[in-house]
């Protein structure tokens, strides 16, 4: 059995070192009819977290430090429309540019509801692939950081994983000619790559994750391949993965996964099955998979404090070509609190625990 956790406290009055952001900005410009700024106008920002600002001489507000999430900005100015924007996605490392047009008073209320992303951040120097929420529930992909990274344009896999069935183990990868020992890991902005020869312990792997997750608790993950800040330490992949995070209103999830032998099947003749050294064909295969857990967040004070919670297990079990067993189990936990003093000071505490059963 193998044991892991990660656990910090931070309070957020400096911005944080750029190669371990888990944070994102939205910059807002405010136009009227004629296409000039408008200075003076109320923005309204709703989400993950609340905030409002008024637009300054240029006509611009800036939300700073935001929780990766998505949002909703509303914008009014006596003599105009209100305009609202939904859909504001924010990505970790990444800053979200919105540009609202008001109409003079008596115009219907403007309503967008087409989502607001940065595709091409010209703000950004690093060459960097966000997953979001979305994207990760929706990808047809076994359920792991490294299945994800397969998707990463210059990211090589040493395996294919299909149905979970190489879920109890990491995979090697590397991009852009630098060495898989030189690939980094972090959650909600925390260092947690594997020590490997700075600590003295048995199946150590630098460049590897120190532990395994429950992919339901993810909300973000960041993949950056190039360009990354200069205070890294290592030129291979930089995995920044981001945890869903409690806001104003209460939510929460559960999910329940299983697949057996009889819901797979075999695409070989039964010459190649006989070339392989296993006539049925079956070789390596998945004798029983499953994956459940739950997810709770919510207020703890509103508009102060908040709080989230999951709890996951999730089971391997494997046959190889001579029907031995090869099973594997995960236990995961994690917990993290926010809080904020004003926009300038927030505070984070994040848990996370990962029990692995081989």
């Amino acid at each position: 059995m193998a044991a892991a956790a990660a656990c910090v406290a931070a309070l957020a009055w400096v911005a944080p070192v750029r190669a371990q952001v888990s944070t994102g900005r939205v910059d807002v410009a405010i136009e009227g009819p004629a296409g000039g700024r408008l200075a003076g106008v109320n923005v309204q920002l709703d989400g993950p977290v609340a905030q409002t600002q008024i637009a300054d001489e240029h006509g611009q507000a800036h939300f700073l430090n935001l929780p990766v999430g998505t949002y909703t900005i509303k914008a009014t100015l006596p003599g105009f429309t209100p305009s609202t924007s939904s859909n504001v996605q924010v990505l970790s490392g990444a800053s979200t540019p919105l540009t609202i047009k008001l109409a003079v008073a008596g115009a219907p209320e403007t309503v967008n509801v087409i989502a607001v992303t940065p595709a091409v951040d010209l703000k950004r120097e690093t060459t960097t692939t966000n997953v979001t929420l979305e994207e990760l529930g929706n990808l047809p992909l076994a359920r792991d950081p490294w299945v994800v990274m397969e998707t990463v344009p210059t990211v090589y896999m040493d395996r294919v994983n299909v149905g979970g069935s190489e879920s109890g183990q990491q995979s090697n990868y590397n991009a852009k000619g630098a060495q898989a020992t030189d690939n980094t890991w972090s959650l909600d902005g925390v260092p947690v790559t594997d020590m490997g020869d700075s600590v003295v312990r048995p199946n150590h792997a630098t460049g590897s994750s120190s532990f395994y997750y429950d992919f339901d608790s993810f909300q973000e993950m960041a993949v950056t391949t190039g360009g990354a800040d200069a205070q890294n330490p290592t030129p291979g992949v930089q995995l920044s993965m981001v945890l869903k995070t409690g806001i104003n209103t209460p939510h929460g999830g559960a999910r329940l996964y299983f697949e057996n032998q009889k819901l797979q099947g075999v695409n070989i003749s039964p010459e190649l099955a006989a070339a392989l050294g296993d006539a049925s064909g079956k070789g390596n295969r998945t004798d029983k998979y499953d994956d459940y857990g739950f997810d709770l967040g919510g207020p703890f004070l509103k508009d102060r404090v908040w709080v989230w919670g999951a709890m996951a297990r999730t089971t391997i079990n494997l046959l190889t070509l001579t029907s031995a067993s090869d099973n594997t189990q995960f236990k995961n936990t994690a917990f993290k609190a926010d809080g904020k003093l004003n926009n300038a000071v927030r505070g984070n505490f994040t848990y996370y625990e990962n029990n692995k059963t081989k």
